[in-house]
């Protein structure tokens, strides 16, 4: 059997609510090296994780992971729940402006993930490429609100998410994350060396959206609910920080 988890990984997280970790599915790659290094940087700056609600991301078949985005940093604290749930990969969705060379670019896609060229009329092959993952039981993550927001309340979604789960079937799980605007977020110097910082991350129960569903009202209700795990992740991170 495949170790559950690496070290790096079992280093930086704790579940609060006694989630344990699922054998692995896969063998490793160079995702998994990449992955490691990133997790044993956050140790060294002395991050850790608490993931609440990991068992509600299934173990096989099309997942749309939609977690609010606040920081620079959401990206890491979000992939952990995988780890939990037979250390499944997830292929994220980003723009291209946020690499800052083609080279990164071309990494970052050889790694699995998708970028988004978000101009006039070439966003059809990226949104593509995520139905056919899905439709082939990979993990897609996507930022529904699709830019980093300091508001309390989530606001409005792109319907990108909900269109996705539709055409091919997967469910939609929302994600709520809290404490990564402490170490680098959208107008302000990054703060990753110093004192202890614990991210909250909370995942809400799946959603399956039919394919005739009606896109706005699904969007509206996944909002809903990607307030609901932000609003849990906001009051962990407040209760953390008052201990």
């Amino acid at each position: 059997m495949l170790n559950d988890m690496s070290w790096a990984a079992r280093a930086i997280t704790t579940t609060p609510d006694g989630s344990r970790p699922a054998p692995r599915q896969r063998r490793r790659s160079l995702y998994d090296v990449l992955k490691n290094i990133i997790l044993w940087i956050f140790y060294l700056q002395n991050i850790r994780v608490e993931i609440v609600g990991a068992d509600n991301i299934p173990l096989t078949g099309g997942v749309v992971l939609a977690p609010n985005h606040r920081a620079y940093y959401d990206v890491i604290p979000v992939s952990c729940p995988l780890q939990l749930r037979g250390d499944r990969k997830p292929r994220y969705m980003l723009k291209k402006e946020a690499f800052a060379t083609r080279w990164i670019t071309k990494l970052f896609v050889e790694l699995g993930g998708i970028a988004v060229d978000r101009t006039p009329g070439r966003g059809q092959e990226s949104f593509s490429a995520a139905v056919e993952a899905l439709q082939d039981g990979e993990v897609v993550a996507v930022f529904p609100q699709g830019t980093i927001r300091h508001d309390r309340e989530v606001g409005a979604l792109k319907s990108g998410a909900v269109r996705m789960a539709a055409q091919s079937g997967a469910v939609i799980v929302p994600v709520g994350c809290a404490g990564t605007q402490k170490l680098w977020t959208k107008g302000e110097r990054p703060r990753l060396w110093g004192r202890r910082v614990t991210v909250q991350v909370v995942v809400g129960e799946p959603v399956r959206v039919a394919p005739d569903a009606d896109v706005a009202a699904v969007t509206a209700d996944l909002q809903s609910r990607m307030q609901e795990v932000k609003d849990r992740a906001d009051r962990a991170d407040r209760d953390y920080s008052g201990r």
